[in-house]
């Protein structure tokens, strides 16, 4: 952000602002704009911030600078904005399904190494690593 002379702030409804990235990232790579790009830090698909370093022009989704609200540009499509958000809603149910799956999934790992733990007799394992140990050596100093 120092290094730019001027930074952009998009914002705008839903989808928009990164609608408006991803158009901006395609339109700088064919013209062959000289662009340093920055993913999302949470989707990598998405382009959270481009600097052009010939301008020294910063444009991100986040952070200060002057504001671009991208929503008055769009034409309003009902049919898009309802897939749009539909798209979202399944988006954020697939997530909320996988935190689920993850956290009965560390239950049960936690679960069954309680039970392989209350079984270890780790006394006779150390026994045993230890005489593993003497013998390996006593090989070695045979073959010495």
């Amino acid at each position: 952000d120092t290094l730019a002379k001027k930074h952009y702030r998009i914002v705008g409804e839903g989808e928009y602002p990164l609608l408006f990235m991803s158009e901006l990232k395609a339109a700088l790579y064919e013209g062959e704009g000289g662009a340093i790009y920055f993913p999302s830090p949470l989707c990598p698909y998405d382009t959270e911030a481009i600097f052009n370093e010939k301008g020294g022009i910063a444009v991100s989704t986040v952070g200060g600078g002057e504001t671009i609200d991208v929503s008055r540009f769009i034409k309003e499509d009902p049919t898009v904005n309802e897939e749009c958000r539909c798209a979202k809603r399944i988006y954020e149910d697939a997530i909320l399904e996988a935190k689920r799956f993850f956290t009965i999934a560390s239950e049960l790992h936690f679960g069954l190494e309680e039970i392989y733990s209350a079984a270890m007799d780790f006394k006779k394992n150390d026994a045993i690593c230890a005489a593993l140990i003497e013998k390996i050596g006593n090989i070695l100093e045979e073959k010495a």
